[in-house]
């Protein structure tokens, strides 16, 4: 690679974030295809990778170490994987464990994942309120009416990482908020007090599951892009940001379709002028 190192004076950062759907197309039900997976990363070349829903050795994407895949694809120097739901997906902790017992490395898991190809000083966990209760909701079937049902809020979570960068430590934070009003908002707030004591440049980045301009409002955070990425096919609206806190320039901004997922991937490429 030619020219000055990423993040430095003169070469923009390149920040990809990326709800993969386990890295499957929208209505595919046999094993993801990791090759093709695999190849929708390296296509995208992030210095700096946020995913989510993204899953660990679960049945339905072959029993595939998908951060691993992700990881080798953009030649990553470090990354973390968060299992925001552990263990089998639709079962209980093996063994009789609990959630906290089970193991983000050797246990399948469901959650983010954050990636870069600069070294981590340190990753984190950041838990996030749900809503405790079911919420009344109307499920949609093609060709039909539809009819009411009461669902549950997923499990949501955020994950920090902080990376030496060639203009210095950055901070990172990946999450996936919920999709219920409320509930979705409360975490959007206690992702800002969280966030408070945290130094020099941050970036949130994630499916924040609501359009602009409420996340960068209730975080107090700056868009650094303004552009659809949901759904795929016919993107109509945006909950897929990169929000920022420093000196940041963008150079370039885009929504691809990676062949994959119901998200587009959000690029942004931005340079830190210190």
């Amino acid at each position: 690679m030619n020219g000055s190192p990423a993040g430095s004076a003169g070469r923009p950062l390149r920040l990809v974030s990326f709800n993969v759907l386990h890295g499957a197309r929208p209505g595919e039900t046999g094993p993801v295809d990791l090759d093709r997976f695999a190849a929708a990363i390296a296509a995208l070349d992030p210095d700096v990778l946020a995913l989510q829903e993204i899953d660990h050795l679960q049945p339905r994407s072959g029993g595939q170490d998908l951060t691993r895949a992700a990881s080798d694809a953009m030649a990553a120097t470090s990354s973390c994987f968060l299992p925001v739901l552990p263990g089998l997906l639709g079962a209980p902790p093996a063994s009789g464990r609990t959630r906290a017992e089970v193991d983000s490395v050797t246990d399948p898991g469901y959650g983010l994942a954050l990636l870069s190809r600069f070294p981590a000083l340190e990753f984190r966990r950041l838990r996030l309120p749900r809503l405790p209760v079911a919420y009344p909701a109307w499920r949609r079937e093609p060709g039909r009416l539809g009819h009411p049902e009461r669902r549950r809020d997923e499990r949501r979570g955020a994950l920090l990482g902080r990376f030496q960068t060639p203009a210095g430590v950055l901070t990172v934070v990946d999450a996936h908020l919920s999709y219920v009003p409320g509930p979705r908002e409360a975490q959007l707030l206690l992702l800002r007090r969280r966030l408070r004591d945290v130094r020099g440049p941050l970036l949130v980045m994630g499916d924040l599951n609501c359009a602009p301009p409420w996340p960068d409002r209730l975080l107090g955070l700056r868009p650094l892009a303004r552009v659809l990425t949901s759904t795929n096919e016919d993107p109509h609206t945006q909950i897929d940001h990169v929000l920022a806190r420093g000196p940041w320039r963008v150079h370039h901004v885009e929504a691809v379709d990676a062949g994959l997922s119901d998200h587009r991937a959000l690029v942004v490429e931005a340079s830190l002028e210190l």
